[in-house]
């Protein structure tokens, strides 16, 4: 074949198929960049495309290698599933029930307290030393931390809430990790409830409780909103239910949710809530059969309420006015009988336990 013949060969092809170089090549039997550099060569135009229906479907692409799915028996995502669930109860450091044992021939007491909200504006940072210092700094004395000990406000409804914050979420996490390293070190925190400020709030933005890794000396369980601390002082058992935030509250009795937590959830001697910044305390009597017959649970119930060192705006606008703030309810409890005596503050527990 001459060149020329070659050449209208080309043109032939052109005008059925376009510039679909390779596929000329390959109706020719020859490579497709010697074909496109002779008819460029030739000069020749390219002549106008035939009204050709076929010539949309002339291009010929090969896929070699490509991957198709399989199917998957539904077993292997159950295997999947319970690996991946083994692997998060192993990084979860919460728990719902735990013993804690205090070895012991005098009374002690132990403060509950909470809701201390550091970072905001409106806390009362004075009192708030003193309150530690009693915990730190007497002998037999020990605390039960009911959640929101920072304000941690990344995102509120109200920007006032984030803006009024004089320490920021990460100052405020920082100085928390100091503060439970001195308490864990001082063998003062018998347990840690977790808050809707310190957890609910990072794990609405993160996805996880940031607060696991600032605690990461604290040797002190860690309930997730709630648990079941088995105290043991000396001999003796005082089963406490603790809680920060309940599903069950009442603006006109602030112990209501400590009732039904007690009720509903399990008959300790002891049960305290957080969150409302209303402190509470109501003594009561209940599962007096089981207590007669020893069974271990049932007489004296203290329902107990934490107040707060924040004294808001919002508290102020939306809720019951100026709360009474700064009133941590604490208990004396005794190893050598089954007794426990209620105080609204540290500060009275602690004149108590020294005459």
């Amino acid at each position: 074949m001459n060149d020329e013949s070659f050449l209208d060969l080309i043109e032939e092809l052109l005008a059925k198929y376009g510039p679909k170089w390779q596929y000329i090549a390959d109706q020719i039997g020859d490579k497709p960049e010697r074909i496109r550099s002779a008819w460029r060569r030739s000069g020749r135009e390219l002549p106008e495309r035939e009204d050709n229906p076929e010539a949309e479907l002339a291009l010929h692409i090969e896929f070699t290698d490509k991957k198709t799915s399989n199917d998957v028996d539904w077993r292997e995502f159950i295997d999947l599933a319970k690996h991946g669930k083994d692997i998060s109860e192993r990084l979860d450091i919460t728990q719902k029930t735990a013993e804690v044992h205090i070895d012991t021939d005098k009374p002690i007491a132990v403060v509950y307290t909470g809701d201390w909200h550091l970072g905001d504006r409106a806390i009362d940072y004075e009192t708030w030393v003193n309150h530690l210092s009693l915990i730190l700094d007497n002998k037999n004395v020990f605390m039960v931390d009911i959640g929101d000990e920072i304000q941690n406000m990344r995102s509120f409804k109200v920007l006032s809430a984030v803006l009024d914050q004089v320490l920021s979420p990460t100052q405020q996490a920082v100085m928390l990790h100091s503060i439970v390293d001195e308490l864990t070190e001082s063998n003062k925190i018998l347990a840690k409830v977790t808050g809707n400020h310190d957890a609910e709030m990072d794990e609405r933005l993160f996805g996880e409780a940031l607060e696991k890794y600032y605690m990461s000396k604290l040797k002190a369980p860690i309930f997730n909103n709630r648990g079941l601390l088995e105290l043991y002082v000396g001999d003796q058992l005082y089963p406490n239910l603790l809680f920060h935030k309940s599903r069950f509250r009442s603006s006109a009795r602030p112990a209501h949710g400590a009732l039904k937590e007690w009720q509903m959830g399990y008959p300790a001697e002891v049960v305290v809530g957080g969150h409302d910044h209303i402190p509470a305390a109501e003594i009561m009597w209940g599962y007096g059969l089981a207590s007669d017959n020893n069974k271990g649970f049932g007489g004296e119930v203290y329902l107990l309420k934490v107040g707060s060192f924040q004294d808001s705006d919002l508290g102020w606008k939306y809720y019951q006015g100026s709360n009474p703030t700064c009133i941590m309810p604490t208990v004396v409890y005794y190893p050598y009988e089954h007794r426990k005596l209620l105080f609204m503050n540290a500060k009275d527990a602690i004149k108590f336990l020294r005459e």
